[in-house]
């Protein structure tokens, strides 16, 4: 389960992603081991790990991301997986950033009727990696494209770095029982029990917590959480049991509490949900565990959510 939930997971944050000449002075990208040279008049983000020039839709994001680099390749080199997401592979080429071999492709995907242009950069070794990702919008492909590669490509990356995994993120959770922080993967932060990086099964209950990279049109809060419930990745037949109206740190949210099925092993699995929302933006906190485990862990995953606070 937590493989395919880190390439869907992956593969999806790849999806909301301009300027001049390449800055000289390398930044380092806020709760990661990772700097790079911005591009001139780009911002620091307060949604993501990295940078933001918000009045043409262009970014540069950093994630670093547990496991194979190669299972990472895969998701972002084959055409047909890619058209399943919407995307279109322009271009892929083999790199050599910061004295270590890399993949860098040129993506293609229509948002909302606008197609954008994505420069996505992947480098690692043994289970650690890092992908960075630039977007801009494809009009303005003559002008930024280089550019934004050239910034990409600048990237250098000290993974023994003491960094705060939270450091940067906007908003903050309270541990509970044996549910510890785990990882950190671009704006999202991943909880399981004692902390393990890759839990073995649907036995071992996972939670994550992160914030939307932009601004969106919610309208009615209630169906909105249920449409973001079905898109959870990894699990299929979902049957909603629950679903209430609270307030978390005194914004008002969305509790849901589900069933559903791993899609890997076919085992009924709990589902739970908390969506946060403040504005025109949302937080989105999410659990599951087995069945035969929920006892076990939906008390603490609850506590979790109802921690949240904004920064």
């Amino acid at each position: 389960m937590r493989i395919q939930f880190r390439h869907v997971l992956l593969l999806t944050l790849i999806v909301n992603f301009l300027c001049s000449t390449v800055a000289a002075a390398v930044e380092r990208v806020a709760g990661t081991h990772v700097s790079l040279n911005p591009p001139p008049n780009f911002e620091k983000a307060d949604k993501f790990p990295g940078f933001m020039r918000e009045e043409y839709g262009a970014s540069i994001m950093v994630m670093e991301l547990p496991g194979p680099f190669d299972e990472y390749r895969a998701g972002i080199e084959d055409k047909d997986h890619l058209s399943t997401r919407g995307m279109r592979l322009l271009q892929k080429e083999a790199v050599r950033v910061d004295n270590r071999d890399g993949l860098l492709v040129h993506l293609s995907q229509v948002l909302h009727s606008l197609e954008f242009r994505k420069w996505v950069l992947l480098i690692g070794e043994r289970d650690r990696n890092v992908m960075v990702m630039a977007n801009y919008p494809a009009e303005l492909e003559e002008e930024f494209s280089m550019i934004l590669r050239e910034s990409v490509l600048s990237t250098l990356w000290d993974p023994d770095q003491q960094v705060s995994k939270e450091e940067g993120l906007n908003f903050t959770l309270t541990e509970s029982g044996s549910m510890r922080l785990a990882e950190r993967m671009g704006n999202m932060l991943m909880y399981s029990k004692d902390a393990q990086v890759q839990p073995r099964s649907v036995d071992d209950p996972i939670l994550i917590a992160g914030s939307a990279l932009t601004d969106w049109p919610i309208g009615d809060r209630k169906e909105f959480s249920r449409k973001r419930l079905q898109l959870t990745a990894t699990v299929t037949a979902i049957e909603i049991e629950t679903l209430d109206e609270v307030r978390v740190d005194g914004l008002e949210a969305v509790e849901i509490l589900a069933k559903a099925k791993d899609t890997d092993s076919g085992k009924e699995i709990r589902l739970y949900q908390m969506m946060v929302f403040k504005g025109q933006t949302y937080y989105l906190i999410q659990g599951m565990v087995s069945l035969r485990r929920e006892d076990e862990f939906m008390a603490d995953f609850q506590a979790m959510a109802r921690s949240f606070k904004c920064k």
